[in-house]
């Protein structure tokens, strides 16, 4: 990173040594009165005994208070942001773009439009970005109501005026969505991680929020557009068309298109825009201006600022006191998140920091009696730090913790309950915990697995296993590592309430089952059970969820034919074998229900996978032959995933005779891997190159289908996923970084 940092950049870099429970930054001053050309002095800033104000996939945002120097007295947000790229997380050049970007803007001469920094700082692991600290709230938190016309104008025409500079500036910020509260505003913009300088005429990543996405930016064109061969996309315009989505959301309580047909039909269709009875000529006029449905017909900040509606904003009164945050990205409001209203309302004051964050900072509401003064805060870190909120609170209570950006696909009405049974239970965003596991000497993740209380999670890599136990805060902390020098490498791993089982292989190629009883708190290895070469030559293998399953898939050896084993792993650590059955071929592939009551198996040159069932604790036998290969098996058995022959995620259910039925095939996946949650309501699967992340499937109200529902991003190829027992989390594993999804 440091070859890309601008003179610009390095102007703001501040001095620093850390210390144990606070830092000290080293400044130097001049005072000519005094004949002192320069002079150091020091500032210590305590984060004291605060929590964090937000956690995100790169990064954590802290409140600081300054104890000693000239600043003493004076708060800030610092925002720290983990910065050991894997191949999917948050690059050098996008960190070094948005440093750019916020110096840029901190400038005094844009001090009205956009949040400030004061410097930043680095060590090896993470970059450091000081900011101010805003003690209000966001627009989300008061607008239970549709504003009135006048201060949803005052809100534009202030946004307006950040993004022309920006956009003269050549930024464009790509992520805008609404927030905060009247009747008197002031609107500033902030945290550039999605804005991007244009050096060329088009941006084709599509990040921003759905909500206030412009149509190019999903691919939507007009017929015009389409046919032209110059370039469609427009990057400054994407903002205009945030722009009016975000007035109409204000003046009206809900977004101009309720499904993304309503979007497609404007667009490419060319049906009327929906205006709103409601409000006058003059604001129709503006949000269809500004949402029209080619690009190129949008005006320019600039232009939009002249706009007659606009004029409204003059009739509020311009004395404003107070500041208040507002994250333009965090609103996410409309037809996608139906549960939040929009209002005008102040809670009553309260005390202590209520903060909610993804680059930005907010503490709780002030009284009816203020006159707030408003910064409009777009998160624009969809690169770096990304939030996502639940439900914005108009309780006065703290907001939830952040997470980070996913795509929402649908919300509303939705059986994503904790079980199949609440089907009426409203889907809640989510939220994400990033997790560093081990060191670069553990080698990729391998598999990952929660313990039955959901207490325990453990991540497996090559040559370790990393547990983690979750706090009071419900985020969870690093508690043992499992290692042994002997081994090669860790096949694979099952947790339990009361003990860990793996799989590994020695150095010498010999296999064994280690295991681990949980005591005190941890886990301590309790014994090695050898599995003997000459008898066990294998290629094939897997673990049950619950650890009482071992399937192997055993190759020729001078003493067996190709065979496939089964064995029972009793309470009391005891191997007993269930199968030894011989094969016309050798197994390649093993998949066993989370209950060991079930497993696949594909054989080498063969169409489809064979299921086995255990009637009993002691035996297994053959039960369907299938015509794909089986890649996860619903908790209860009810339902499968599988890959199909042409390569696609096909759904099965049980049918009453007990056997599996294709019910779905789920398009633009990976067929190699899936996870139904526990109670069968959720399914995760991988998108298909060139897309990237997690899909989160949710049953429908009759059952019999999947819709998809979220998009999470995942840091690098994904090589597991793992729903909690609860179903409220899902772990997805890169190769070097994991990530809990809070549902």
């Amino acid at each position: 990173m440091e070859d890309l940092i601008s003179d610009l950049v390095r102007d703001w870099e501040l001095q620093y040594t850390i210390r144990p429970g606070y830092i000290v930054h080293t400044k130097y001053i001049s005072d000519p009165a005094r004949g002192v050309r320069r002079m150091a002095i020091e500032e210590k800033w305590e984060r004291g005994d605060a929590k964090a104000l937000g956690h995100g996939t790169f990064g954590t945002v802290w409140f600081e208070r300054c104890t000693s120097g000239p600043s003493a007295g004076q708060v800030r947000a610092v925002k720290q942001i983990y910065k050991n790229f894997s191949p999917m997380s948050v690059s050098a050049k996008a960190l070094s773009g948005e440093l750019s970007a916020i110096m840029k803007f901190s400038h005094e001469l844009y001090r009205h439009c956009f949040v400030q920094s004061f410097g930043w700082y680095d060590s090896l692991d993470y970059l450091y970005i000081t900011m101010e600290y805003l003690p209000r709230g966001d627009l989300s938190r008061y607008l239970k109501n549709p504003l009135p016309e006048a201060e949803a104008s005052l809100i534009v025409l202030q946004l307006l005026e950040g993004l022309e500079i920006m956009h003269r500036n050549k930024f464009a910020h790509r992520d805008l969505k609404p927030n905060h509260a009247g009747p008197n505003w002031w609107v500033k913009i902030s945290d550039f991680g999605t804005t991007k300088q244009i050096e060329t005429t088009v941006l084709r990543t599509g990040v921003g929020t759905e909500t206030y996405q412009a149509p190019e930016v999903r691919g939507i064109f007009t017929p015009a557009d389409m046919a032209d061969n110059t370039e469609r996309l427009f990057p400054l315009a994407v903002d205009i068309w945030a722009v009016g989505a975000i007035a109409f959301r204000m003046a009206t309580g809900r977004t101009p298109f309720g499904a993304p047909r309503d979007l497609y039909a404007y667009v490419v269709q060319g049906s009327a825009f929906p205006f709103e009875e409601s409000l006058s000529a003059e604001c129709n006029a503006f949000v269809s201006s500004a949402m029209h449905a080619s690009p190129k017909q949008r005006p320019s900040a600039a232009k939009a600022l002249s706009h007659p509606w606009l004029n409204l904003a003059s009739s509020i009164s311009a004395d404003l006191h107070e500041e208040i945050v507002v994250p333009v990205e965090d609103l996410n409001l409309g037809a996608e998140n139906s549960t939040v209203e929009a209002s005008a309302e102040w809670p009553t004051a309260s005390s202590g920091i209520n903060v909610k964050t993804d680059s930005f900072i907010k503490a709780s509401g002030t009284s009816k009696s203020n006159t707030p003064r408003v910064s409009l805060l777009a998160d624009v870190s969809a690169n770096t730090w990304i939030g996502v909120r639940p439900e914005p609170p108009n309780d006065g209570k703290p907001p939830p913790e952040e997470g980070f950006e996913f795509q929402q696909k649908k919300i509303g009405s939705s059986p994503c309950a904790t079980n199949a049974n609440q089907t009426s239970e409203k889907l809640r965003n989510p939220r994400a915990q990033a997790l560093r596991v081990g060191d670069r000497h553990d080698g990729a993740i391998v598999s990952t697995a929660y313990s039955p209380d959901g207490k325990t999670l453990a991540v497996c890599t090559k040559y370790a296993i990393h547990t983690y136990t979750m706090g009071e805060d419900g985020q969870f902390n690093d508690m043992d590592t499992l290692r042994n020098p002997a081994w090669q490498f860790i096949e694979c791993m099952a947790v339990t309430d009361r003990r860990i089982v793996a799989l590994t292989r020695k150095l010498g190629g010999n296999h064994s089952l280690e295991l681990w009883r949980k005591r005190k708190g941890h886990y301590e290895s309790k014994h090695t059970q050898p599995l003997r070469a000459d008898e066990l030559y294998f290629d094939a293998w897997a673990l049950s969820q619950d650890s009482t399953t071992l399937v192997l898939g055993c190759n020729t050896t001078s003493k067996y034919e190709p065979h496939i084993r089964a064995f029972h792993l009793s309470a009391r650590d005891e191997l007993l074998s269930l199968l030894s059955t011989k094969l016309e071929k050798r197994v390649k592939y093993i998949m066993v229900s989370p209950d060991g009551r079930q497993f696949a198996a594909h054989a080498v040159d063969s169409i489809g996978s064979t299921i086995w069932r255990s009637p009993s604790r002691t035996t297994f036998e053959q039960f369907q032959q299938l015509s794909g290969d089986v890649i996860s098996f619903s908790a209860d058995h009810s339902l499968l995933a599988m890959m199909s022959e042409d390569d696609k995620v096909v759904l099965l259910r049980k049918n009453i005779l007990g056997s599996y039925e294709e019910i779905q095939q789920l398009w633009g996946q990976e067929p190699n891997m899936a996870a139904f949650s526990s109670d069968g309501t959720f399914l995760a699967t991988i998108q298909a190159r060139p897309r990237s992340g997690v899909a989160i499937w949710v049953k429908n109200v009759r059952g019999d289908k999947f819709d998809e529902t979220w998009i999470l991003p995942s840091q690098g190829d994904v090589v597991s996923i793992t729903f909690s027992p609860d179903a409220q989390q899902l772990v997805i594993g890169s190769i070097e970084d994991a990530t809990i999804w809070r549902f």
